[in-house]
């Protein structure tokens, strides 16, 4: 009677270890370098699909399972060191049409270099979302044939380059694309005051109006 209550205790225990080397769906889980192998080659699988950043986030989980893992190590910085450069491209990009006064184009490469690079602080910078900040006075200009908002600022600034004032305070996309007719809001800005007097703009008083 010994005999099959000692088996039965063996099988017992051998089914209970079975047991804890599986996972709760009931099934085994993977040892660690397997798992470690299967995001590796995720990972370049991703790379030759284009796909860089979701490749370098499979090589960052290889090496959570296995810190020392080399070919891990190895392919994460160099893909790291490779999607850095191609976010400051971007990024470079994106402050040149910006200043140009092609705010909608210069917001694409800023988000682009995000993509590549979710911790690139400049382009992130460059995205916060701003208010156009509130003028204590403004006047109304209705832009004519030929007026480009450098010409505007260059009027009522005497400086060409605050036309990107403008831009923003009127949330314009494209600096360089204003149309005839169109009509625009030009703040007073902390050192310099706008005129009261209609008089102060003779030639104008047909698309000067002040709004306090």
């Amino acid at each position: 009677m010994k005999r099959p209550i000692v088996y039965f205790i063996a099988l017992s225990a051998a089914l209970l270890l079975a047991g804890c080397a599986t996972t709760k769906s009931g099934t085994k889980a993977p040892p660690k370098s397997e798992l470690t192998e299967k995001y590796v080659t995720t990972g370049q699988d991703l790379e030759r699909q284009g796909d860089l950043p979701a490749a370098l986030e499979q090589y960052k989980l290889a090496l959570t399972v296995d810190p020392n893992h080399a070919a891990a190590k190895q392919h994460r910085d160099r893909l790291t060191d490779k999607l850095s450069k191609m976010a400051d491209e971007r990024y470079s990009l994106g402050m040149k049409y910006y200043r140009r006064g092609k705010y909608g184009l210069a917001r694409k490469e800023f988000l682009t270099a995000l993509k590549l690079m979710p911790d690139h602080a400049e382009a992130s910078k460059m995205l916060v979302s701003k208010q156009p900040e509130k003028a204590i006075n403004y006047v109304f200009h209705v832009i004519k044939p030929g007026e480009s908002l450098s010409k505007v600022a260059k009027k009522y600034y005497g400086d060409h380059t605050k036309y990107t004032v403008i831009a923003k305070f009127n949330q314009i996309e494209d600096a360089t694309k204003v149309k005839p007719g169109q009509r625009i809001m030009i703040p007073e800005l902390q050192d310099m005051t706008l005129p009261q007097d209609h008089s102060a703009m003779m030639d104008d008083q047909a698309s000067y109006v002040v709004h306090t």
